[in-house]
């Protein structure tokens, strides 16, 4: 019994470690290729219907990339949150006051998670046969993130914000490393049943 506890109690510390490590494995990869489109994933909108310092650093960073050429297109997915607007169309109107036309921007504003912002953007893609993504998010993120959009058939490539305030305040960036850490282990183990039920069922 008593080794069955240590066991478990090993499991219990290794895992979220090992979520971890990915994560900081993952923060520093970048691939700036062509793609079809630029997709950049929410965060908090502020009173006064105000991006937040990393929304507003996530939507600079996908802006930046699109006027270096690397897609003709942003999706910017986000839901409405506590106060509106929602992410999305937050990221839309700086986007457009950065000098992005309103037609090369695709709004996604139903999604409240990082799944449904991938897989809703999935399904836009889809329907018009767009699969390669250059995915903008920050560092702590971009290990789960992009293991979503894989899981969801998109050819993927991180772009992670480097200088977003949730990354270069070091207090933010412990804060949100841990706690991706746990949404990480949450998705592993969605996965993992998701693999089970496919083949049992």
């Amino acid at each position: 019994m008593a080794m069955v506890g240590i066991v478990l109690l090993l499991v219990v510390v290794a895992v979220p470690l090992a979520a971890l490590w990915n994560i900081l494995r993952y923060a520093w990869v970048e691939t700036k290729t062509p793609a079809d489109a630029i997709l950049v994933l929410g965060a908090s909108v502020w009173p006064g219907e105000r991006p937040s310092p990393i929304l507003l650093s996530r939507i600079q960073a996908g802006v930046a990339l699109y006027k270096q050429g690397y897609a003709p297109r942003i999706i910017v997915s986000g839901g409405l949150g506590k106060l509106p607007p929602s992410e999305a169309e937050a990221m839309r109107r700086v986007a457009i006051g950065m000098g992005v036309p309103d037609a090369a921007i695709i709004v996604e504003d139903q999604s409240h998670s990082t799944m449904a912002n991938i897989r809703n953007s999935a399904e836009i893609m889809a329907a018009q046969g767009w699969r390669s993504v250059l995915l903008v998010s920050d560092p702590y993120h971009m290990f789960r993130a992009c293991r979503t959009a894989a899981d969801a058939g998109l050819d993927v490539r991180p772009v992670p914000v480097a200088d977003s305030p949730g990354w270069t305040n070091l207090r933010l960036r412990a804060y949100y490393t841990i706690r991706e850490a746990f949404a990480v282990v949450a998705y592993e183990i969605l996965r993992v049943g998701r693999w089970i039920v496919d083949r049992l069922f």
